[in-house]
């Protein structure tokens, strides 16, 4: 997901990088936890997570491009804005191409509150 992204009209923008089918799974930050498939409901699920976070600071460590496969390596510090707390995070994002869209997103993240 563009990392320029940053409010939910700008979502609506997501049509045009997702398949149909795409899926999206993160496994490891319980704020923004889950599996969702299709791209209205991974468009809508990303609207809600973006939501919940603020003063998002990602940070690209390394990046890895084989084939259909784009893996990122990254660290995230923000605010979950239900509750104000600071969070840092580490992680993985595995990115899934069909032709020039993306198929499927997979994130694995380590995050530690307060950071």
């Amino acid at each position: 997901m563009p990392l320029s992204l940053r409010s939910a009209n700008d979502m609506k923008a997501l049509e045009l990088y997702f398949t149909e089918d795409v899926e999206l799974q993160i496994h490891g930050f319980a704020p923004i936890d889950g599996s969702w498939s299709g791209r209205a409901d991974v468009i809508a699920a990303a609207a809600r997570n973006f939501q919940k976070l603020a003063q998002q600071e990602p940070r690209i460590e390394t990046v890895v491009d084989q084939s259909d496969n784009v893996i990122w390596l990254l660290a995230e510090s923000g605010y979950l804005k239900e509750t104000g707390q600071r969070y840092a995070a580490r992680g993985v994002i595995w990115w899934t191409f069909a032709g020039a869209r993306i198929r499927g997103v997979e994130e694995f993240i380590h995050a530690s509150s307060p950071a």
